[in-house]
């Protein structure tokens, strides 16, 4: 069996083929940039080019896979668009089963760019399992709330809602071992989140503790958010996806655990504080001195 993976060059993808990689298992690593992959170091892993929006790249990177890791462009309001071309190729090639790494609750809003990219897996024929993962922990470290942590203020429209982050190795782990064993795991959807939810006033204690410098939390409206991505360049529907998901932090919809991560992987999900205390140990904090430098952490 030969496992595609698609955004082998991202820390989920790139993880995923080192576990599988370290089990011997046949992989094919795609990106729309194969020269970011680093294929896992003594492997016979192939390297191919697979874009989304290029359609004459398809055929070479499915040739031979017969399961996929599908993993959608983050924060894409427009994944579905982009990737519902590839899924249709995907289903005349030899690929029998798909793990799709989707959202925590995107099967409560057919909408959802995520759980359309679930649904047209389901309709394809393709036998699928489901990965619906929480916001990750290294959104902290050095994703999309790293710069704010950087500046000392978390300022999200998410009021004291709470959420379960979830360790990316941890989804990564969960991820391979569907993939090593598919046929257990057949029209299954798993929630991978952490063990503890905390809302941001909370996260951002612990950022503190942990980055050794102040980090506050201040809850902010929609339209604020809105106009410090503007000053910000991002994008406005890339915003307004973003503010969907806080939504449902605000609401109360995203403080529940799951007990998937120990089901898939036989150990209980990394917990923040453990993730926070590694990265400031290794120096992988986005803006914060390492543990033993002047100020650094605890």
């Amino acid at each position: 069996m030969t496992i595609l993976i698609t955004g082998a060059s991202g820390n989920i993808g790139g993880a995923v083929a080192r576990e599988l990689a370290a089990a011997g298992r046949p992989v094919i690593l795609t990106s729309r940039d194969p020269g970011a992959i680093t294929a896992p170091p003594g492997s016979s892993a192939e390297v191919r080019r697979l874009d989304y929006d290029d359609p004459s790249s398809y055929d070479a990177a499915l040739r031979g896979a017969t399961s996929a890791l599908i993993i959608a462009p983050p924060a894409d309001p427009r994944a579905y668009e982009r990737m519902e071309p590839f899924i249709r190729a995907m289903a005349a090639s030899e690929v029998a089963h798909a793990v799709v790494i989707s959202a925590v609750m995107a099967e409560t809003d057919e909408d959802f760019s995520l759980r359309k990219i679930e649904r047209a897996v389901e309709e394809s024929g393709i036998r699928f399992t489901h990965l619906r993962s929480q916001w990750y922990m290294n959104s902290l470290t050095s994703g999309v709330f790293a710069p704010m942590a950087a500046a000392g203020e978390i300022a999200l429209p998410t009021g004291f809602g709470r959420v379960a982050l979830v360790d990316p190795a941890d989804v990564a782990e969960a991820a391979a071992a569907v993939l090593r064993d598919p046929s257990r795991h057949e029209g299954a959807a798993y929630a991978l989140t952490g063990p503890e939810p905390f809302d941001w006033l909370g996260v951002a204690k612990l950022c503190s503790e942990y980055f050794g410098r102040p980090i506050d939390y201040r809850p902010i409206s929609d339209d604020e958010y809105r106009a410090i991505c503007r000053d910000a360049g991002i994008p406005g529907p890339v915003v307004e996806f973003l503010i969907g998901l806080y939504a449902a932090i605000r609401d109360g919809r995203a403080a529940h655990t799951s007990t998937a991560v120990r089901e898939l992987t036989g150990r209980e999900p990394r917990d923040l504080r453990a993730f926070l205390a590694e990265a400031a140990a290794t120096g992988s904090i986005h803006g914060a001195e390492p543990l033993g430098s002047p100020g650094g952490g605890r």
